[in-house]
């Protein structure tokens, strides 16, 4: 089970660490992974993270270059609603304000 650190946990790791403890540690007194130890520690753990995150997708893709509509295809059954929209926000970007404003006020939403 994934358990959702507060506001509160965090500081207490923070607070662990500066008295010294290991992050290994902190992990078994808080009840949860090393790896969220060092992500929470890390202040740029996020970012790595991110950055291993799109390096690993990348590498997917070269492997099978038909797992991304899989797994897009996969996500449009399962969350219809999300997915349109994503697909609304993503093509609202590349619409220019005025024609956003025009649509808006066609389906009656002018504020």
């Amino acid at each position: 089970m994934i358990k959702k650190l507060s506001s509160k946990d965090i500081a207490n790791i923070h607070k662990l660490k500066e008295e010294g403890l290991s992050g290994r540690e902190i992990a078994e007194r808080m009840k949860v992974s090393l790896n969220t130890i060092w992500y929470h520690l890390n202040p740029n753990a996020k970012k790595n993270m991110m950055k291993y995150q799109k390096k690993w997708k990348r590498n997917k893709m070269k492997k099978d270059p038909k797992w991304n509509a899989e797994r897009q295809r996969e996500f449009r059954k399962k969350h219809p609603i999300s997915f349109y929209k994503m697909m609304a926000r993503y093509y609202l970007r590349k619409l220019s304000k005025e024609v956003i404003k025009s649509l808006l006020k066609e389906i009656g939403y002018d504020r």
